[in-house]
């Protein structure tokens, strides 16, 4: 068990400046990134406490403008990114007006140490009984921290509602103004529930799923693959088993639909997940196996997830990046080269096959 709550992350909640969901309908998560030009951290395991005192270590992007003419006209320069350490010191709490005009970078919960005089609201903090000594309690919490990129400085944010239960080893996803948390460890247990917190309004609310849903489960992944739907894979269920289902949440109705798939002997968990073109998902590492008490090695491969039917454009594109010769690409449109083109400088030879 200690294990397991020692290596849990921080969920990672991606704000957008003056942003609304129907701005973005029809988008995909790595569209928006990309207008945005933001770089999410995916995994952050730190300690967020708010102190004048204590800085923390922060990696921004440093980017260079490089014009690449199969993308500049559509989405202007491709930035080729380094990274960079940056001193980071915790202040105190922004004025409101700050949250909603510069973008910001959200955590939630977690599994960590706090002082006893630290340990006030038991709403907010459970105490891991079975691991305090010394004044030091270990526990679950459901405290929720801004990241401000610009004035590089942690905010404990005051949210209202119902906020979840205090938990760790959950998923997160963000589609326009608000985030979404499903599952995790809440004390002995692991959950499938899902809350929604508005970022306008720094609101909690608990989604009433209707129907079917998914088992309890931890290290798992939640992804947006459009405005109303999230795509939930794998995870580490209630008896301990690696999952591999897949099943899909629609926003609109609040049903959960359970989605076949061809990687159903190919369990993950601890992996990560990301929205490529079309909807696609694409899920790379993690391992397959218990590793609370086993851990034969993580896995190197690539998942490809299909969740809507390919437009007509992928699929040419598709059939003839198999089929045709570098001699023949030459007698194609030049927009259809240069994506066809782009596609293979995107794939060198090294690459792992996709599954």
């Amino acid at each position: 068990m200690r294990r397991e709550l020692l290596c849990s992350h921080n969920s990672v909640f991606l704000g957008l400046e003056n942003r609304r969901s129907a701005d973005f309908k029809g988008w995909n998560l790595d569209q928006i990134r990309k207008l945005q030009w933001i770089v999410i951290l995916e995994e952050v395991k730190s300690n967020l406490k708010e102190s004048p005192q204590v800085s923390s270590p922060w990696y921004s992007v440093c980017e260079d403008s490089e014009a690449d003419p199969a993308f500049t006209k559509k989405r202007g320069p491709i930035k080729r990114r380094s990274w960079s350490k940056q001193e980071v010191h915790a202040v105190v709490k922004a004025e409101p007006l700050a949250l909603k005009t510069r973008d910001w970078i959200v955590f939630f919960g977690g599994y960590g140490p706090k002082l006893l005089r630290e340990v006030g609201d038991l709403q907010s903090f459970t105490v891991d009984e079975a691991s305090w000594a010394d004044g030091v309690f270990w526990g679950w919490n459901n405290e929720t921290h801004q990241f401000d990129p610009e004035r590089r400085s942690w905010t404990e944010v005051q949210t209202t509602g119902g906020a979840p239960a205090p938990r760790a080893a959950h998923a997160s996803a963000t589609i326009g103004c608000k985030g979404f948390i499903c599952g995790g460890r809440v004390k002995d247990t692991r959950t499938s529930d899902l809350h929604c917190l508005d970022f306008s309004s720094w609101t909690w609310s608990e989604i009433v799923c209707s129907g079917a849903s998914p088992t309890g489960r931890s290290w798992h992944t939640l992804t947006a693959v459009s405005h109303t739907a999230l795509f939930l894979f794998g995870g580490l269920s209630v008896d301990c088993r690696p999952m591999s289902d897949v099943w899909i949440f629609n926003l609109e109705t609040n049903h959960w639909m359970k989605m076949k798939h061809k990687h159903t002997h190919r369990p993950r968990l601890w992996h990560t997940a990301s929205a490529g073109a079309d909807a696609d998902v694409v899920v790379f590492g993690g391992s397959g196996d218990n590793i609370l008490l086993m851990d034969t090695g993580h896995c190197s491969d690539v998942l490809v997830f299909q969740t809507q039917p390919y437009p007509l454009s992928r699929l040419c594109q598709d059939c003839i990046s198999l089929h045709i010769s570098v001699s023949q690409t030459l007698l194609l449109p030049l927009r259809l080269r240069r994506r066809l083109q782009n596609r293979t400088q995107r794939t060198p030879a090294h690459t792992p096959a996709l599954q």
